[in-house]
């Protein structure tokens, strides 16, 4: 159960995390160097990414 969840929380929050990472890092770091840290780092910037558009688009 836990590699599922695992699984899912890095399909669907990783790359898109990524994705943010790279545009704040201006992309002079390359997609698959941050693809290789922490799904967990890339997730947090997901996470705070959707958070900050949840809450924006409430007002």
């Amino acid at each position: 159960m836990d590699t599922l969840v695992e699984l899912v929380i890095e399909v669907l929050f990783s790359y898109p995390g990524v994705g943010i990472r790279w545009v704040l890092h201006g992309g002079k770091k390359s997609y698959a160097s941050l693809l290789q840290d922490d799904f967990m780092y890339n997730a947090f910037a997901f996470f705070i990414f959707l958070t900050i558009v949840v809450v924006l688009a409430a007002f």
